[in-house]
């Protein structure tokens, strides 16, 4: 079903897929509101009417998963239904809850698309996968640790016990792990690191998430790595990094405002001389979803199903 629909759609399948998009392209109302604790979202079906609702106080990853798993109830056939945020690891799960978490799945992350992140990420090779991996490759996929790390058993590529200590211990651990230090971004932002970069980095971030390069130098006590930059209110940056005994320097900044962010890292001597320069390009996005429906409306829609 996943593979028709993005054959039908002609999507591409080189990026994340962008479960709103697909849905508004379909003519499905789509919102993102605040709902209760416990809610994911739901799946409405009424007469010609269809549409689909995620809570937008949820980490945007788990919000993408959602939307999927709601298109999931639709190109199934599927009545309306409400969904729990546990509604796969419960117990009680049904087989039309299992079905459209395994549609989300294969959506949101087909072959195809999970070997090309793995090979961007150099990790295609490697025998094992880390907790810190799969963090990665989920931020690349756009979908959560845990829907990643089942995605992975599903590949082959996790023992089951891993996956399920992975999606268990969720993405703190990982983030901390790949950063190496304290985090400073918001809990529920996401970490992107870059390491030796080339001579510009493209990044579209949301706020709340921690940008960190990770830059390789020749071993000169006398230079250091420094933001270069014309503050544009988007970006709060971290303190210039000399180069260390490895050769190694980190510089890192947090999004906290919605904006475009154009500057640069260099690498200067103790004079100010520019030995290197890789350009930074970002644009922050909120990290308020809000489509449709206001909160009040969504509620509404959520008692009429419960009624």
């Amino acid at each position: 079903m996943a593979a028709r629909l993005h054959a039908r759609l002609a999507l591409d399948l080189s990026r994340s897929i962008d479960p709103f998009r697909v849905a508004e392209d379909e003519g499905i109302w789509v919102v993102a509101s605040a709902l209760d604790s416990g809610l994911a979202g739901y799946y409405l079906r009424e007469g010609y009417a269809i549409g689909i609702c995620v809570n937008n106080k949820e980490p945007f990853r788990r919000q993408r998963f959602t939307a999927a798993h709601e298109l999931g109830h639709h190109y199934l056939g599927h009545g309306s239904v409400i969904d729990r945020s546990d509604r796969v690891t419960a117990e009680a799960a049904t087989d039309i809850e299992i079905a459209a978490d395994t549609f989300a799945s294969a959506f949101l992350m087909p072959l195809g698309l999970m070997n090309r992140i793995l090979t961007r990420l150099d990790l295609r090779n490697l025998p094992v996968l880390s907790a810190s991996d799969v963090y990665r490759l989920s931020v690349e996929a756009g979908v959560s640790n845990a829907a990643a790390a089942w995605r992975l058993w599903e590949l082959g590529r996790l023992s089951r016990g891993d996956a399920l200590d992975f999606s268990k211990a969720g993405p703190r651990d990982a983030k901390r792990q790949l950063k190496g230090s304290a985090l400073l971004g918001a809990a529920r932002g996401d970490l992107r690191v870059f390491k030796d970069p080339s001579e510009q980095i493209d990044i579209i971030l949301r706020v709340g998430d921690e940008l960190v390069v990770d830059v390789r130098s020749s071993k000169d006590s006398g230079l250091n790595w420094v933001w270069d930059h014309h503050d544009q209110g988007t970006l709060r940056l971290g303190a210039n990094a000399p180069v260390a005994a490895d050769g190694r320097s980190r510089l890192w900044a947090v999004a906290f405002a919605p904006g475009v962010f154009g500057g640069a890292i260099v690498l200067t001597t103790s004079g100010g001389d520019t030995i290197e320069r890789i350009n930074v390009y970002a644009k922050v996005e909120t990290d308020d979803t809000q489509r449709g429906l206001s909160p009040r409306q969504a509620e509404a829609r959520v008692r009429s199903l419960m009624a």
